[in-house]
């Protein structure tokens, strides 16, 4: 086996003992159905057509302004569109094997209690142009989820991923970095459970970059 393989393979390990998500996907696995409240198109702040993993062709370096430490306003809606709760975070990013990868870690608390954390890895494909990323929560059942693949679209980085829960519901997952400074960015996860034809925003995370001192 490959050196770079056998490094790559216990980075991996190591991340996924370590793990630590945000966990709004999982949330989605057990909704019925999307929200029709009036309120959810004003949450969202963009439309479905908005998300293009079809655009220009993505780099190496997209997600570099992710390197570093983070704290993190996190807010997750319920069905209908209300703030379901209010979480505070912390994300690191890391860049790994000559900055082939990005890995990053978030972990969530709200009313100083651990909810939920995660880790992610990204890494860009020169064979399709684009990024693929997996994740894994710690302490929550993983979703049979296909990883999540995207590009740069402008001063976005956006992502799509399809879920199949349990029960065999598909659900279509949207990631978007928006918002892009060298002391900030904005992320939200957004999901549709009819085929795209509604979507409903899930989490929302304003970052900014981490001052120690």
């Amino acid at each position: 086996m490959h050196i770079g393989q056998v490094k790559l393979r216990a980075s991996l390990l190591l991340a996924v003992v370590g793990a630590v998500a945000v966990g709004s996907v999982s949330a989605v696995a057990g909704e019925g159905s999307a929200s029709t409240n009036p309120g959810e198109e004003r949450m969202a702040g963009a439309s479905a057509s908005d998300i293009d993993t079809k655009g220009p062709t993505a780099s190496p370096n997209d997600f570099d302004f992710m390197v570093g430490e983070w704290d993190a306003d996190v807010v997750r809606f319920a069905p209908d569109g209300s703030v379901q709760q209010e979480q505070v975070g912390r994300w690191s990013a890391q860049s790994l094997f000559d900055d082939r990868m990005i890995e990053d870690r978030f972990v969530a608390l709200a009313d100083g209690r651990f909810v939920s954390a995660a880790v992610t890895l990204r890494t860009y494909s020169p064979a399709t142009s684009q990024w693929e990323m997996v994740f894994l929560w710690a302490e929550q059942p993983v979703p049979n989820m296909k990883n999540f693949v995207g590009r740069r679209v402008g001063g976005e980085m956006h992502l799509t991923a399809q879920q199949v829960t349990p029960d065999g519901k598909v659900v279509e997952n949207r990631i978007r970095f928006f918002d892009i400074t060298k002391d900030g960015f904005s992320w939200e996860h957004r999901s549709s459970v009819d085929r795209g034809e509604t979507w409903r925003v899930n989490t929302s995370i304003e970052a900014r970059r981490r001052v120690d001192g």
